[in-house]
């Protein structure tokens, strides 16, 4: 499954949130994507994405309301996106 994480702090790294959703118990967390401003500052835009094992995926929506560093998460199931080619690099389609 893929989620949708909000309210991240905007200075996080990718590096990050991997490794509290693994202390956390979502151990098959891969894939992360965290979103960045294409201004000068680089920084994130306070949302991201996970990728999990199916087997983890109660584990992982589990985590909705969870504090990280500070701040209160939000995590759903994310949509597909028709307009993302690639969810790493965020390619878009031509239009």
């Amino acid at each position: 499954m893929r989620a949708y994480i909000t309210n991240l702090p905007y200075t996080i790294e990718r590096d990050d949130l991997t490794e509290w959703l693994i202390d956390k118990g979502v151990t098959s967390a891969r894939e992360v994507f965290l979103p960045r401003d294409r201004d000068e500052s680089g920084l994130n835009k306070g949302y991201g994405f996970a990728t999990c094992e199916e087997s983890e995926d109660a584990l992982l929506l589990g985590l909705d309301g969870a504090h990280f560093q500070g701040r209160k998460l939000t995590i759903v199931p994310a949509r597909p996106d028709a307009r993302i080619r690639n969810p790493i690099t965020c390619d878009h389609k031509e239009q």
